[in-house]
């Protein structure tokens, strides 16, 4: 979307650093396992699972690797993976994830309207932001192409397929000429 040294970049750049460090560390403070956060050509990018997967997740989110000194607890963590009294808790906490995960990308929405587009459109779960920008609101300056149509990446609305809209413009204006 942007690049280093555009003129865009020297105003929102600052910007566009807190609310990337806004995301990832508020929801690293609410313990979910964020991976990596980061600016990356303009657009904030925060790599995150939602739930634990296992109790390493819920102890350390976010990290890789073995963070534990005693090996009887890195057993005990790598047990709970996949077992069967691990599943509630991974279900309930997969749940609490989505509502912080929409809550913290709506925070920073109202903290900076001006990057909406830019904090939207590259997010890990999309489809659990949509409605957090009306519509009526937004420029759909991020267009996914999907299967089953075309998406806005930033208020996630249904847009007509590429090509309806030129037809029905070349139509008009051939029915102008015509006139």
């Amino acid at each position: 979307m942007h690049r280093w040294g555009d003129e865009w970049t020297e105003q929102y750049g600052a910007d566009l650093d807190d609310a990337v460090r806004y995301i990832g560390l508020t929801l690293l403070r609410w313990r979910v396992p964020v991976r990596d956060y980061k600016e990356k050509f303009g657009t904030v990018r925060v790599y995150t699972g939602l739930g634990w997967s296992f109790l390493h997740d819920m102890t350390h989110p976010g990290h890789a690797y073995r963070r534990y000194k005693w090996d009887w607890v890195w057993r005990l963590s790598c047990k709970s993976c996949g077992a069967w009294w691990w599943s509630p808790i991974a279900r309930v906490s997969f749940a609490i994830h989505r509502r912080i995960y929409r809550r913290v990308y709506g925070n920073a929405v109202r903290m900076w309207p001006h990057l909406c587009t830019e904090i939207l459109c590259m997010a890990d779960w999309r489809e659990l932001l949509k409605g957090l920008v009306s519509p009526a609101h937004c420029t759909h300056g991020h267009v996914w192409e999907r299967d089953t149509g075309r998406e806005c990446g930033v208020c996630g609305a249904d847009l007509p397929p590429a090509g309806d809209s030129l037809r029905s413009e070349t139509a008009q204006l051939r029915s102008e000429t015509a006139q």
